[in-house]
């Protein structure tokens, strides 16, 4: 099942829907990788409002010095307003080479896409801890 935003739309905006079958979305801080991709543009300006991807969705997160951390997800909602990455159904990550399994009590991610992903912890610990909160 899709992440879903907020009811509340966060722009009060016209907008449309644009699907893709495969899909990438990215910016210096992030690629989003999935099977389905569907974008809400503003119909006016047409900037991305949000964009909701399924099915096998890499999240990669890439630091300042070219590090970069993948979360693996059933589904993702990108929210250009809040500057987010929504994610649920988390099925691991990796960091350095090395993965890492989800914990149950761990299944959803909130990842900043403004670039403070790896603010918090600059030196990564071992067991790579998301600078994000996790439901």
């Amino acid at each position: 099942m899709p992440v879903r935003s907020s009811p509340e739309p966060l722009l009060n905006q016209p907008t449309m829907k644009v699907a893709s079958t495969t899909g990438r979305l990215q910016n210096e801080h992030f690629l989003i990788v999935a099977d389905h991709l569907l974008l809400t543009l503003n119909s006016e300006n047409f900037d991305l409002v949000d964009a909701t991807a399924v099915g096998n969705v890499e999240i990669r997160m890439t630091h300042r010095d070219g590090e970069i951390y993948t979360a693996f997800v059933e589904s993702a909602i990108y929210q250009a307003a809040l500057h987010r990455i929504i994610g649920t159904g988390w099925k691991g990550s990796e960091h350095d080479g090395v993965a890492y399994t989800p914990t149950p009590d761990r299944l959803g991610l909130v990842l900043p896409t403004d670039g403070s992903f790896f603010d918090e912890q600059e030196d990564m610990p071992e067991e790579p801890q998301e600078s994000a909160t996790c439901t």
